[in-house]
């Protein structure tokens, strides 16, 4: 009613064509499906992107698994790493996993949060994640499998929010001092040679003659050992 997309588990042949008809905008195989071959070749073929679970999957199992689906024309894929456990233990997280699916397959990859609590999803952004599945949920004492390693549903705008926060502070693999975040330039505190006094032509360049100061005009610090021992050419005024 709302019109959000959705995804669903699919563990059969009629639920998938049941998710395809009601608008599904990808199929999910759940982790214990990894292995099945004739869903995986169906749901492959539904022409909608797939979302693989790992589970307790080897990665030798989840190539497989990428295999079949992508021989039967799906190309749009992600690979989700699910921990051991509901609820899932910290040590039972094994998150560098998705390291290894990412340089192994070079696929989009996610997390099915098991934990109680947040700390993995931020942790799984940190380490590629693109893909985070976290359950939710609206009275705590309900009774269901996975309640408890669900958050409150009214936490869910502020989680999305530091999410969001954590994928903006990776940032890029290298920082360019030329860029301007929000007006603040990466040299703007850099130091720059400065007259200590009213130099005079033919005067040496040392430490004796020049002071360093900020913000960077003329020379930088950075050439300090190139121009030391220069001569002065023109007259120049403290402070210049």
């Amino acid at each position: 009613d709302e019109g959000m997309p959705f995804l669903v588990s699919v563990y059969d042949f009629v639920g998938a064509k049941f998710a395809v008809q009601q608008g599904a905008v990808a199929l999910k195989l759940a982790s214990p499906n990894i292995v099945h071959i004739p869903l995986l070749r169906h749901c492959g073929g539904k022409g909608l992107p797939v979302v693989i679970d790992t589970g307790r999957a080897t990665v030798a199992e989840v190539f497989q698994a990428l295999e079949i689906v992508r021989q039967a024309g799906c190309e749009n894929i992600v690979i989700e790493h699910s921990p051991d456990g509901h609820p899932a233990l910290p040590k039972a997280h094994n998150l560098r996993v998705l390291e290894t699916y990412l340089q192994a397959f070079g696929l989009p990859v996610g997390l099915s949060d098991h934990h109680v609590g947040l700390e993995m999803l931020f942790l799984s952004i940190a380490l590629g994640a693109t893909v985070l599945e976290k359950g939710v949920h609206i009275a705590p004492d309900d009774l269901d499998i996975d309640i408890s390693h669900t958050m409150d549903l009214r936490d869910l705008a502020p989680v999305l929010r530091s999410i969001h926060h954590c994928w903006q502070a990776l940032g890029k693999p290298a920082r360019n001092l030329r860029d301007s975040i929000d007006g603040v330039l990466g040299t703007s505190q850099r130091q720059c040679l400065v007259a200590k006094t009213d130099l005079a032509p033919g005067q040496a360049i040392d430490l004796s003659s020049v002071r360093f100061a900020f913000p960077k005009r003329g020379i930088g610090v950075e050439h300090w050992d190139l121009v030391r021992g220069w001569t002065v050419k023109v007259p120049l005024q403290s402070g210049q």
